[in-house]
């Protein structure tokens, strides 16, 4: 995989799970804990910062009363898209495509690509895109999300489809007026959790909420209500944009009345997103082609979201390969090394965090679920 000239590494994918694998094998360490901490700063949702004591409340949705506190410490929100422009910063790049020339600086990129296919001859990896044209390189990391076109190559179209889980979301982006954030504010500093005893998961969080620079009617919030249909067959198809507002307004009626007049209040214009929850794990190890292909973030192991635990695992993923390439260099060995590492680790937390999502969503298991019993830890 090495060559006499520096190597060549292709990141696929723009997302949080590309950029941080390319800062890190860019850097390799060159980057101190005090920037990465001021990054992380600046990216947070709002102006609250988390200390040791901080805890994250979660309450019975119909009665509104306080069922646990747990605890958070120096919990980090953070707004994705600012999170996302900020690690962006040193790497000349757009969405589909990052490229490293490692010890001498970045390549010069073509914006917009889509990636189409990946191969390797188990000495360089190519990627070819929609548009023709391919790029080669000594190592191709697919980050390129939980559809991921590298997985398919690795591991087989069939063995790379994500899994249906039996529950749905519906999702949005919303400025609630200020008297729905003087609500909001009853049930904690950042976020309202809250399940219901029919099986309903709802969240409300801040999402770009700086008090010093930004009166509260004018704050952004994320939404979201998550459920199992009656129905085994139900296609989320059949139910987007004004359609899945008005259902989800529709549900929060049976909710307790200071959150069901936060739903209420969300404008009616307002872009929902409706899905039904996916994930996909790495039961085993795939042929990494010689070490010249490899996964991280989502395509690696995508999960569903109620613990939290996506970008952390993306984040051990950056720090993992990182730590590989330092001690082997860029050889076979040093995927292998990542890999045995990684995939484990992966296939433990979309686990874990399936077996979370099934048992939130159903009242009498609720309070054995892992995120009840070790909340947004791990492990």
């Amino acid at each position: 995989m090495a060559t006499k000239d520096a190597p060549r590494v292709l990141v696929i994918g723009g997302g949080s799970a590309g950029l941080l694998t390319a800062h890190a094998l860019q850097m390799l360490g060159a980057s101190t804990v005090e920037e990465l901490q001021k990054t992380i700063e600046s990216c947070q949702v709002d102006d609250h910062r988390a200390g040791e004591d901080e805890t994250m409340p979660i309450y019975n949705c119909k009665t509104e009363e306080l069922m646990i506190r747990l605890p958070i410490p120096y919990n980090i929100r953070l707004k994705r898209r600012k999170f996302i422009r900020h690690i962006t910063q040193g790497l000349d790049v757009k969405v589909n495509i990052l490229q490293i020339r490692h010890s001498s600086g970045l390549t010069p990129l073509q914006y917009s690509k889509k990636i189409k296919e990946v191969s390797s001859d188990g000495k360089k990896a190519t990627a070819v895109f929609e548009d023709g044209t391919s790029e080669t390189g000594d190592l191709l990391i697919g980050a390129d999300g939980g559809r991921s076109v590298v997985r398919d190559y690795l591991v087989g179209s069939s063995q790379s489809a994500l899994a249906d889980t039996p529950i749905v979301s519906t999702f949005a982006i919303a400025q609630l007026p200020a008297e729905a954030v003087e609500k909001f504010r009853h049930f904690g500093n950042r976020m309202a959790i809250a399940f219901h005893p029919n099986g309903y998961f709802t969240w409300v969080g801040k999402h770009d909420a700086h008090e010093s620079t930004t009166p509260p009617g004018e704050w952004k919030f994320m939404v979201a209500q998550t459920w199992r249909p009656e129905d085994p067959n139900y296609d989320p198809q059949t139910m987007q944009r004004e359609k899945a507002l008005a259902d989800a307004k529709r549900r929060a009626k049976e909710f307790g009345p200071t959150l069901s007049e936060i739903w209420q209040s969300i404008p009616d214009n307002t872009t929902c997103w409706h899905s039904r929850l996916t994930d996909w794990k790495p039961d085993e190890l795939w042929d990494n082609r010689n070490g010249t292909i490899t996964l991280a973030g989502d395509s690696a192991h995508s999960m569903t979201f109620h613990r939290g635990q996506g970008l952390n695992n993306a984040i051990h993923d950056a720090a993992s390969i990182a730590r590989s390439v330092r001690e082997y260099g860029f050889t076979p060995d040093a995927i292998k090394a990542y890999e045995a590492e990684m995939i484990p680790r992966g296939r433990e937390a979309v686990n874990g965090s399936r077996a979370n999502t099934i048992a939130i969503h159903d009242w009498d298991s609720l309070l054995d679920s892992p995120l009840f019993k070790m909340g947004l830890k791990a492990k």
